[in-house]
């Protein structure tokens, strides 16, 4: 038999203890984007932003001449 490891929820409801769903993203600026997330049982929604890219700088920069 093989062993599934366990999934935890991404988000649990703070009102119902719930676990919410995701059902929307966009995007809030070059480098974050907002997840939203609903409650299937009580219908509250909630948003988090996310670092989706890390703003680049180059290594080689003229910061020394």
């Amino acid at each position: 038999m093989i062993d599934t490891p366990k999934i935890e929820p991404l988000i649990i409801c703070p009102d119902c203890k719930t676990e919410m769903r995701l059902f929307g993203m966009e995007q809030e600026s070059a480098i974050r984007d907002v997840f939203s997330f609903e409650c299937v049982s009580c219908g509250r929604i909630e948003g988090r932003g996310v670092l989706v890219s890390v703003p680049f700088e180059p290594e080689n920069s003229n910061k020394d001449h």
